[in-house]
């Protein structure tokens, strides 16, 4: 035989058992069978890379973002909707304000104001027969810029309340303003009497010309108070009102098909990210392109090695599997090829005293001449991915592989094997 670099032998021809002296029971806790096996030669295959996961499989993939997703966006669409119903609008103008577009403006935004005081809320509520606070929820108004015009808009479970609500508001903030000129010239009046009784002069003609210069003076405030108070009325009624933005039903809706359209996005985006083996069907969906199979098809895999006349069976151990389990895998592998009167070694990479015997293993030379290296018909071999020595088998060709992983490994680490070993097309067993 050729000399190579000293390796440890778990298995012979003439041995089934693991060096501890233990047999392995080829079905043990594996699961059902899920997909037929079909290792083939890399001599005899093109490489074939992993194509992207399906849309589908990816976003039902990941079940916990769909729910979280589905919930914040109903919550959301039902915040946004502002619970539907109907909105009515009653104009409100201002005269008296000429020309002068910036008193305009003054006065537009005190009648904005002035519609949604406390004091307008209140008189609108008691015609209304509703509390005021709940009136202030439904009540709002805004200035048409550029126009005299003051709109106060109300909102309500159906149209006619709508209606009604929006009117009473305006009729009262009509009315507080005329309340508030009348309050003005009532204090006029009230200072001008204060003055023709307190402070009366002796002399008849004196008295007479004070009067007649308070009482002008009465009149001229009177007319300034008039000129600068404008006046306020309702222009145009609310007679209907119209649906007023999405019910909360169909904010609902709106918001749980946003919710998972967002969360379909992220999943596809996320690719093979934070998503686990899980079992062998869920492989399959997600990585339609790829072999599954399980422990309890160790039989399959051996007559694959047998009739393709592989020498070479490499067993690739993901993340987390641990190397026992692919180990035990392996023996039972072997030990169906013994059936088939070939005879076998079985290796352990990991047990391997050094990093160049664990590469010595699985150099080209040693894959493709079994007999003379290890004096078997076939070598099945045992390498952890996050080996070193598993580089030796990246991009090669002319051996039969099988990667091995559990329900909890990384996604991402299993299309990492299959695609540096896309030359051999390997199967995925999924251990339990």
């Amino acid at each position: 035989m050729r000399a190579v670099t000293p390796v440890r032998i778990m298995a012979t021809d003439d041995a089934s058992v693991a060096d501890d002296g233990s047999g392995p029971d080829p079905v043990g806790d594996a699961d059902p069978v899920v997909a037929p096996v079909a290792v083939r030669s890399a001599l005899a295959d093109p490489p074939r890379p992993v194509r992207p996961l399906p849309v589908v499989a990816s976003v039902a993939a990941r079940p916990t973002w769909l729910a979280a997703a589905a919930l914040v966006g109903v919550a959301v669409g039902v915040l946004a909707s502002g619970g539907g119903g109907y909105t009515a609008s009653t104009s409100l103008q201002i005269s008296g304000t000429g020309s002068d577009s910036l008193r305009v403006k003054q006065v537009a935004q005190t009648v904005e104001r002035l519609a949604t005081s406390s004091g307008v809320l209140d008189a609108a509520a008691q015609e209304r027969g509703v509390p005021a606070s709940t009136l202030a929820g439904r009540v709002s108004a805004a200035w048409q810029e550029d126009t005299d015009l003051v709109t106060v808009s109300a909102t309500g479970p159906d149209a006619a309340a709508a209606a009604a609500d929006a009117n009473a508001v305006a009729e009262a903030a009509v009315a507080t303003s005329r309340e508030g000129v009348e309050d003005q010239l009532q204090d006029l009046r009230r200072d001008a009497n204060r003055l023709l009784t307190v402070e009366r002069l002796s002399d008849a003609d004196a008295e007479a010309a004070r009067k007649s210069q308070l009482g002008s003076s009465l009149a001229s405030r009177q007319d300034a108070v008039s000129a600068q108070t404008n006046g306020l009325f309702v222009a145009d009624p609310a007679v209907s009102a119209a649906p007023g933005g999405l019910g909360r039903t169909t904010g609902a809706v709106a918001g749980l098909l946003g919710g998972l359209l967002l969360a379909a996005l992220a999943s596809v985006a996320a690719g093979t990210r934070w998503l686990r083996l899980g079992r062998g069907t869920r492989v399959v969906r997600l990585l339609p392109d790829v072999e599954v199979a399980t422990p309890a098809q160790a039989a399959e895999v051996a007559g694959q090695v047998v009739q393709s006349r592989t020498s070479c069976l490499a067993i690739v151990s993901l993340p987390g599997t641990g190397t026992a389990t692919s180990l035990t895998f392996a023996l039972v592998v072997a030990d169906f090829v013994r059936e088939h009167g070939r005879s076998v070694t079985v290796v352990d990479v990991a047990s391997l005293p050094s990093a160049e015997a664990r590469r010595g293993v699985l150099r080209h030379d040693a894959r493709t001449d079994v007999q003379e290296t290890f004096g078997t018909d076939v070598a099945v071999v045992v390498v952890d991915s996050q080996d070193d020595a598993f580089q030796m088998l990246v991009g090669q060709g002319g051996f039969m592989a099988a990667v091995v992983g559990r329900p909890r490994t990384p996604l991402q680490s299993l299309v990492a094997a299959v695609s540096s070993l896309d030359r051999t097309r390997p199967v995925v067993i999924t251990a339990p």
